[in-house]
């Protein structure tokens, strides 16, 4: 990756930070999709994954989950559902716009749900 795309990489995990920080006194992240975009297997210096080690840094609480995630080797546990994420965790942040995660309920009803592309 050039360092154009690590210093936006960066930029774009700070804004992410500074979104979930006035949620909740005590964060506990749900990142979900670990990958570069849906179908892709790839997790190299994604955004997802970079998102998880900033959370655990900070000394939040954090879980992941990727539909693809049986299929990923990342440097952290992932969860085996989407479900499992959301009930345990107080911020949902999707980095990856899976059809998995379009029109679930567990996200469109949690109350503090952050798009990373949002962030942009």
């Amino acid at each position: 990756a050039s360092i154009g795309h690590g210093v936006m990489r960066r930029k774009i995990i700070e804004e992410i930070l500074d979104r979930i920080r006035p949620c909740v006194d005590v964060p506990r992240v749900g990142v979900l999709g670990l990958t570069y975009n849906p179908g892709a297997l790839d997790t190299t210096e994604s955004l997802g994954v970079a998102l998880v080690q900033a959370c655990r840094r900070e000394g939040w609480a954090v879980q992941a989950y990727d539909p693809a995630q049986e299929y990923l080797t990342v440097p952290f546990p992932v969860a085996k559902s989407l479900d499992e994420v959301a009930v345990t965790s107080n911020v949902l942040v999707v980095c990856a716009p899976w059809p998995d995660f379009e029109g679930a309920g567990v996200i469109e009803n949690h109350p503090n749900v952050i798009k990373a592309w949002g962030a942009l």
